[in-house]
Parts: structure tokens; C-alpha cells; sequence
């Protein structure tokens, strides 16, 4: 339920950070709340509802460095992503589907920032046992 509402959350989060008014947050919100993915995935714990919440996750921070071009959010990318990484692997086609979108947008130098690697190597860190 905690993982439904975070994605609930971030549809009105993502439409305020494209320019929606308090009306289209409320409507992404309401879509996101009663989508049939999100009421199929997050009516029992399993990682589909995790990967729900992760690609939102990422997705919003995507949309977000977009907004304001600010590349230490590659940071937060490469943490969700790896958090979303270790529930499941789903979460690495968003990756290359964003990079793709990024490059065929005219968007590719958000790509040449050197927090691209950190977040990366954030997202590659080995994590202890």
C-alpha cells in the first residue's frame, strides 16, 4: 500500500514538474490511483509494486533534472535506480529507454556531465553482505 501511494504521489509530483496546475496534479493523481496496474500490483506485496514505485521514482527525477538542469540529481537517479535495480532487473530497460529518449530529443548533453558517471558508479557500488 505504502509503495501504490509513493507512485500515487509522484504522478502529481511529475505533473507539477512539467507545469500542471493544482487541477492536473490532482487528475494525474487520480488517474495513477485508479490505473489498473497500480490497483493489480499494490493490492499484495510483491516487487511488481516496488517496480511501480521505482520507475516513478526515477522517471520523476529524470523529468525533475530536465526541468532544472541541475546534474547532481544523476545522483539520486543512480541510487534509485540501483535500489530499483536489486528488486528487479525491469527497472535497466527504463535506463536504456530514457538514454535513448535523451539522445533522440537533442537532450544527449545531459549525458556528457561527468555526474553521469558518479551516478553510475553509485549505481554499480557493491553493497555489503
Amino acid at each position: 500500500a505504502l509503495g501504490g501511494g509513493a507512485t500515487v504521489v509522484l504522478s502529481a509530483v511529475m505533473a507539477r514538474d512539467l507545469g500542471g496546475t493544482r487541477r492536473a496534479q490532482v487528475i494525474a493523481a487520480l488517474a495513477a490511483a485508479t490505473s489498473g496496474k497500480v490497483l493489480a500490483a499494490d493490492h499484495l506485496l510483491s516487487t511488481a509494486s516496488f517496480d511501480l514505485f521505482f520507475w516513478a521514482a526515477v522517471t520523476a527525477l529524470v523529468v525533475r533534472l530536465l526541468r532544472t538542469e541541475d546534474p547532481r540529481l544523476w545522483l539520486a537517479i543512480g541510487a534509485t535506480a540501483g535500489v530499483g535495480l536489486l528488486n528487479k532487473y525491469n527497472v535497466a530497460f527504463l535506463l536504456v529507454g530514457l538514454v535513448v529518449g535523451l539522445v533522440v530529443a537533442g537532450r544527449a548533453r545531459q549525458l556528457a556531465s561527468p555526474w553521469v558517471a558518479a551516478g553510475a558508479v553509485r549505481n554499480a557500488s557493491p553493497t555489503s553482505s
